[in-house]
Parts: structure tokens; C-alpha cells; sequence
């Protein structure tokens, strides 16, 4: 799990890495945990660890946009965007897991300098 949000692209490099190594249980739980209703005890403490991380490295963002942002690289780093980058475009974990953490590292950049949707050169705004 990840402490903090730069632990977080380093865990999912790594995850990619070694689902390569255990393709049917990585397959199985990208299409187990596809459905919300579904998630495993360990998804959800895995979402709740990043969460409290975008909190503790986003104190100025309002707890709207925490939940955004973590979504954002819950939903990136994800077992289906391994399954998707491997079945749809015949790219291993060992290649795709460096480039879903690179993109990880420019969110979480972006994010640092506060070019982040709804606050910097964006019309999306919080829901009443």
C-alpha cells in the first residue's frame, strides 16, 4: 500500500511488472474488481491508503478535489489499465507499468503547482 503519493507510481510499476508473472490472477482481478459492488477488502484498503495520501500531500485542495485526484490515480493505476495496455495493445506490464507511472508523476507535478481541473484554466466546477 502506498504511504504517500510518490510511493504510489513506483507500486504500480511494480504491480504491472509482476502481474506479467501471474496473468490469470491479475486477469481475474482486474474483471472481479471491475464491479464496484465487487471490491475486495485489499482494493478498498488500497483506495483508502491513497486517499489518506492526496489528503496529506493536498492539504490546500478542497476534499472535493482530493476525491477527484485520487480517483484519478486509483483509476490509472489500476489492474484493468494492465489488463487493457496487455490485451488491446500487446504491451507487458514490464513496459506499461513505466508508462502509467510517468503519467502518475506528471499528475501528481501538475497537481503540486496547482494545475489541477477547476482551479488553473479549467470551467469544471465543484457540484453545488
Amino acid at each position: 500500500m502506498s504511504e504517500t503519493v510518490d510511493d504510489f507510481s513506483a507500486m504500480i510499476s511494480a504491480f504491472f511488472g509482476g502481474a506479467d508473472d501471474h496473468v490469470v490472477e491479475a486477469t481475474a482481478e482486474a474483471l472481479l474488481n471491475s464491479d464496484p459492488r465487487r471490491f475486495s477488502s485489499e482494493t478498498q484498503a488500497h483506495t483508502q491508503a491513497l486517499r489518506r495520501a492526496v489528503e496529506t500531500e493536498f492539504p490546500d485542495l478542497t476534499s472535493y478535489r482530493q476525491q477527484e485526484l485520487a480517483a484519478l490515480l486509483r483509476c490509472i493505476g489500476s489492474a484493468q489499465t494492465w489488463l487493457r495496455m496487455r490485451e488491446e495493445f500487446g504491451l507487458p506490464g514490464s513496459r506499461s507499468g513505466p508508462l502509467v507511472a510517468w503519467a502518475i508523476e506528471l499528475i501528481l507535478d501538475g497537481a503540486r503547482t496547482g494545475n489541477v481541473p477547476g482551479t488553473v484554466g479549467s470551467e469544471i466546477g465543484e457540484p453545488a
